[in-house]
């Protein structure tokens, strides 16, 4: 595996999710506030399918920002998550948003969705982990009682 194969795949796997869990009602309205959860998670698998090995993420941040149609509650800010995320390791935030705007419905799209908020993940791929080589054994042999 290349160095620019190993970044790509550890920036393709370091993901973020996220999901609405607190609004006023059925529907969110203007002017109404939502709290959303964002899970960053590490999903790295190793090239090929391989082995995960040691494949770590250090200082995991999270940028956030609102949109035209959405205000972060505490204004735009970038979030620490965690020091160490390890493989197939998640942690989660939860951030509490006030809709400002909607998109006006359309011929061609009856019920529209307004983008909410613009996330970025930060972290660092911890390279030193990654390749601590750890290789185990267990040798064994006849033992008799004398």
């Amino acid at each position: 595996m290349s160095l620019n194969s190993l970044r790509n795949e550890a920036r393709n796997n370091l993901t973020v999710t996220a999901n609405v869990i607190n609004q006023q009602g059925g529907d969110i309205d203007v002017g109404e506030q939502f709290t959303v959860r964002f899970t960053v998670r590490n999903n790295f698998t190793g090239g090929n399918g391989e082995s995960p090995g040691h494949a770590h993420y250090r200082n995991v941040r999270l940028q956030v920002a609102g949109t035209n149609f959405a205000s972060v509650v505490d204004g735009n800010r970038t979030i620490d998550i965690t020091d160490h995320l390890g493989f197939d390791g998640s942690e989660s935030t939860d951030v509490t948003f006030q809709a400002t705007d909607t998109v006006p419905a359309s011929f061609f799209n009856w019920w529209p969705s307004e983008p909410y908020a613009g996330v970025t993940a930060l972290a660092d791929f911890d390279i030193d982990r990654f390749f601590r080589i750890v290789q185990s054994e267990t040798f064994s042999t006849q033992i008799e009682n004398g």
